[in-house]
């Protein structure tokens, strides 16, 4: 099982490499927004309704790092889940690309899904492994 807060950690050091901008919005909700992963509940409608992104002037900055939340921990679900079943282990260039397709799904960029997968690439591929 994916660690909470290991996964928090993770997606601290990607927001601040890859979107920069919005580290402060992390700060701020990122560890609710994780919390509401975890426990199945809606990233978005929960935080909006708690009213932790009214500093926010374009609720699309904000999405961003929710999308890339979303997409992160789906995909690494996901794709454990399936290694798991299969009893087998892809190379790293095709589960790259697996997590990185997870991210486009879910409305990130394609240079920040790159630039993430890039640059932590290693860090989401050993979670990826721990939990497959």
């Amino acid at each position: 099982m994916i660690n909470e807060q290991e996964y928090v950690e993770l997606m601290h050091k990607i927001v601040a490499a890859v979107l920069p901008e919005e580290e402060a919005a992390f700060e701020l909700s990122g560890s609710h927004v994780a919390h509401q992963l975890f426990a199945g509940e809606s990233a978005v409608g929960g935080a909006a309704s708690a009213g932790e992104f009214q500093f926010i002037d374009n609720v699309t900055e904000v999405l961003k790092f929710v999308g890339l939340m979303i997409g992160t921990l789906e995909g690494i679900w996901k794709i454990s889940d399936r290694l798991k079943k299969l009893g087998k282990t892809d190379s790293e260039d095709e589960l790259a690309a697996q997590l990185k397709q997870h991210l486009l799904q879910h409305g990130v960029d394609d240079a920040v899904a790159s630039e993430a997968m890039r640059r932590f690439r290693a860090d989401i591929l050993a979670l990826v492994r721990r939990n497959g």
